[in-house]
């Protein structure tokens, strides 16, 4: 059987690559914006930092409760024996049904501020627990642009493989031509189809690396799909204040970091709670007043009574509890104020590693940019020089090679740029 010419298997390898890749295309392109709701919606790290806001919330009304005066009613039921002695001759065994009914109410009107700051220390704590939050809503974010962005780089990348398998599809044509009209040998025709082979399998490898980086994407979103989708061909904007100094973008991040604010408030309740527990070493004062209907074998035939009371309780000795349980808060908000200072070195250190990468990611787009124009040219000669019959096939390959490294470079330093930028936003303490 007589083989398909060169060019007829060129067309159809060439529209097996590129089928998958328009089926994709069809559908309207995963863009950044999509993803990061996505993230904000149904990340499930983010979704567990909203339900312990949730039970920080429920804690500062459990703490309000002793705040309130306190209501309660009961009812009983009772069969007892009446023998008294203060009654001569009132010695029988009978047996009486006694019910009984009650409505109290009890108030603690002073307790040296023991439950107002217990109150007081867990809004602080759920202060706390939504700048926590808010600091996992900022790594989800930064997490799913990254993802997106290592997405879209791989995107690039196939592109670029694309690119490169047609072009050396297209030297097959050439060079065979070349080979079938006497003008080339043999071994230059076995060159390109070792290229070609290589871009095929450097094509499969890019694709591969891409559908990963969607699973990853997915991931970061909090989402189980599937990755036959595109991304969009999307970088983040210059920030504003990007290439303000140092001190100015740590002095910006101090303020806006919810972690700092997170700590502060954890300090905040620790103090709250200190005073809280101090206030034990005092008494307490309440109230209480209540109605009780009481019957003998009839729930009808009862009778009302009222009282009212006061208390006053004071643990003035409990074997150093107190003071103990003072010390251990004291210690614990001495080392809150230090993981403070050292929250607040850590926001440096993140503020200055983003700008510098920034200021690298973005020197090294203009270089990469001229190494592709470069590149562009050299191929263009390369080949000129090879179809002229003045330039070897390793020419042209070593020129084919440039161009395509050239190009990895640059989609590189543009995901570089991108993610510096996520990841300074982040540094900043912005969204």
């Amino acid at each position: 059987m007589k083989a398909a010419p060169i060019s007829s298997r060129i067309a159809v390898l060439a529209l097996s690559l590129l089928l998958p890749a328009l089926a994709r295309a069809q559908a309207a392109p995963l863009t950044l914006a999509e993803a990061e709701d996505s993230a904000r919606t149904r990340q499930p790290d983010l979704a567990r930092a909203r339900s312990n806001t949730a039970a920080a919330a429920a804690r500062v009304e459990q703490a309000y409760a002793p705040l309130l005066p306190q209501l309660a009613t009961s009812a009983g039921y009772a069969l007892q024996t009446n023998n008294s002695t203060a009654v001569p001759g009132n010695n029988s065994w009978a047996p009486t049904n006694r019910f009984t009914f009650a409505v109290s109410a009890s108030e603690t009107i002073w307790d040296f501020g023991s439950n107002w700051y217990r109150y007081k220390a867990s809004g602080a704590s759920l202060e706390s627990q939504k700048q926590t939050e808010a600091t996992q809503l900022s790594l989800a974010v930064l997490q799913a642009r990254a993802s997106f962005f290592q997405a879209r780089a791989g995107r690039a990348l196939v592109k670029v493989a694309e690119e490169n398998l047609a072009s050396q599809l297209r030297h097959l044509e050439q060079i065979d031509g070349f080979v079938r009209a006497g003008t080339r040998p043999e071994i230059d025709l076995a060159q390109v189809r070792a290229d070609v082979a290589n871009a095929r399998l450097q094509l499969v490898n890019a694709q591969n690396t891409y559908a990963q980086a969607k699973a990853e994407l997915n991931q970061a979103m909090g989402v189980e799909r599937s990755t036959e989708y595109e991304v969009a061909d999307e970088q983040l904007p210059a920030l504003e204040g990007e290439d303000a100094s140092e001190e100015a973008l740590v002095e910006q991040a101090v303020k806006t970091r919810p972690e700092m604010h997170a700590l502060e408030q954890q300090a905040v309740a620790q103090g709250l709670q200190i005073r809280s527990t101090q206030a034990n070493y005092w008494p307490s004062v309440g109230v209480s007043t209540g109605l009780n209907n009481v019957g003998i074998d009839s729930l009808v035939d009862t009778a009302w009574n009222w009282n009212l009371g006061a208390t006053l309780t004071w643990s003035f000795y409990t074997g150093g509890s107190t003071r103990a349980q003072v010390r251990e808060l004291e210690a614990g908000k001495s080392g809150l104020e230090a993981q403070l200072s050292s929250q607040r070195q850590q926001v440096r250190l993140e503020v200055v590693k983003a700008r510098l990468g920034l200021v690298a990611a973005k020197a090294s787009v203009e270089a990469t940019a001229q190494a592709v124009e470069n590149t562009r040219q050299r191929q263009t000669l390369a080949e000129a020089r090879y179809q002229a019959g003045v330039g070897s096939i390793l020419e042209l390959q070593d020129a084919q090679v440039a161009g395509t490294n050239a190009q990895g470079q640059a989609i590189q330093a543009a995901f570089n740029v991108s993610l510096a930028r996520a990841q300074l936003l982040r540094a900043l303490g912005r969204d």
